[in-house]
This record gives structure tokens, sequence and C-alpha cells, in this order.
């Protein structure tokens, strides 16, 4: 993913890996990373979706941006339900905030491209 260091705490989100101890934890964000870093798709892209890198630069800085709007800090520093209920309005396709970046592309396709990366990843 381009750097953000909220990637790996969406990605925990996302697809938390609790039951695993830290030496079994799958590491999804490298996996992500190297298929962004070397342009690796399926083929397909929505119309009203940038292409992959410029969709997750846009995508997760729209959730920390998100969550300082409704929070006051950013996602890193917001408590796990306050992070859960963000990612759940991107999978419902309603982000809680008025933000330039839902309105260039779907919030619910973003979701479906890092939800897909993440399972692809584990």
């Amino acid at each position: 993913m381009p750097s953000n260091p909220g990637s790996a705490a969406v990605c925990a989100r996302v697809l938390p890996q609790d039951d695993r101890d830290p030496a079994h934890v799958i590491p999804i964000v490298p996996q992500i990373d190297h298929r962004l870093a070397e342009n690796v798709t399926d083929g397909y892209r929505y119309e009203d979706m940038p292409p992959d890198r410029e969709a997750y630069t846009l995508g997760l800085q729209a959730i920390d941006e998100t969550a300082a709007t409704l929070h006051h800090a950013g996602f890193l520093e917001i408590g796990l339900p306050e992070q859960d209920a963000l990612l759940r309005s991107l999978h419902d396709g309603e982000p809680p905030a008025d933000h330039p970046t839902w309105a260039r592309m779907p919030a619910h396709r973003f979701w479906m491209l890092l939800l897909g990366d993440c399972i692809e990843a584990y």
C-alpha cells in the first residue's frame, strides 16, 4: 500500500488475526504493497474507480481524515469501536463525513478493493 502508517491498522480491523500470536500473524500489508508495486491486476477496474495505487492512496488518506473530522484524532488514535464503525460505513457505502475522496470514488467500491486484497493476502 502506499506509505500510510494507518494501513496496517486498517487491515487489522478489516481482517483481525486476534487468534494468532505475533509470530504467526500473516503479513497482509506487505503482500498488498507488492501487488501494487508490481501493478498486478486482474485486468478489470470499475469505470468510477481510479487505478488501484491511486485508490489506496486516496482511500487511506480519506479514512484518516474522516476519523479526524469525527473524532479529532487520526485513525490510529481512535478506539477500536470507532475504527470499526468508520470501516463499516465504507462497507455500507455511506461514509460518515463529507470528504471529497468519496465524491471521486465510491466508498463501497474502495471497501471491496481493500477487502478483496486482504482476503487474497491472507
